[in-house]
């Protein structure tokens, strides 16, 4: 009986980590500070390294807080691959993440001409009390049209929970405005099909341009519970 309450334990865990994941983390890893994944792929042999601190809260659940960091690189034949590591926290107990992810371009995105890619990811968890496994795979189709100074990214995709093992449809929309001055900012809905809607909003400042940036997001879920997601973070490009 006491091997099967540990086990119903850690399976419900499990679940419970599974939602937090998909609040924090939708989706393939985008660009900062969006969710929504854009067409762009990194040049070959130029590199990317992004971080950021995390906040998320709701009505029901305990706030929780993390930091995360990302290194993408271009390797060439229109494709990028990254490795992102997570800690989070919340009331005394604490999770890790790992993934690995990647982009490959079907039809490269300009200035003037509309992107294709593909995004894809692997990432794993693990909990105090159990070893780190395989939690989640996604693959998403990418459209990024470019409207002189705006971008509309268009997300469609498939994401497998293993934990529960649920297989859903997702979804993202992103308008993004690329400012004269360095100061770019953007709207976006994303989610799952058949749950409640994220809505949020972000903004990114080139500090010193195509190398540094500063940003930032907030968004919400449209349902009860109301989540909250406030991130800020740093990217540098070489």
């Amino acid at each position: 009986m006491t091997r099967m309450v540990g086990a119903l334990t850690r399976a419900m865990t499990l679940a419970a980590v599974a939602v937090v994941l998909t609040a924090l983390a939708p989706l393939a890893f985008a660009g900062r500070p969006f969710v929504t994944e854009d067409a762009g792929i990194i040049a070959p042999g130029r590199c990317e390294v992004e971080s950021f601190a995390a906040y998320a809260a709701s009505r029901d659940d305990p706030a929780e807080r993390g930091v995360s960091l990302q290194v993408a690189c271009g390797i060439g034949v229109n494709t990028q691959l990254a490795l992102q590591g997570e800690y989070y926290g919340s009331e005394g107990t604490h999770r890790t993440m790992g993934s690995f992810n990647g982009k490959t371009a079907l039809r490269p995105l300009t200035d003037m001409e509309t992107g294709v890619a593909v995004a894809y990811a692997l990432r794993g968890t693990g909990l105090p009390d159990s070893s780190f496994r395989h939690e989640e795979s996604n693959i998403v189709l990418v459209v990024s049209v470019p409207l002189e100074r705006t971008v509309v990214h268009a997300n469609l995709g498939v994401v497998r929970t293993q934990s529960d093992g649920r297989t859903a449809g997702a979804y993202a929309l992103l308008v993004e405005r690329l400012g004269e001055s360095g100061l770019d900012f953007g709207v976006e809905a994303f989610g799952e099909f058949n749950k409640a809607p994220w809505v949020g909003t972000g903004v990114r400042y080139a500090v010193k341009p195509e190398t540094f940036f500063i940003d930032a997001s907030a968004r919400v879920q449209t349902d009860s519970a109301r989540t909250r997601q406030f991130t800020l973070g740093v990217k540098y490009a070489f």
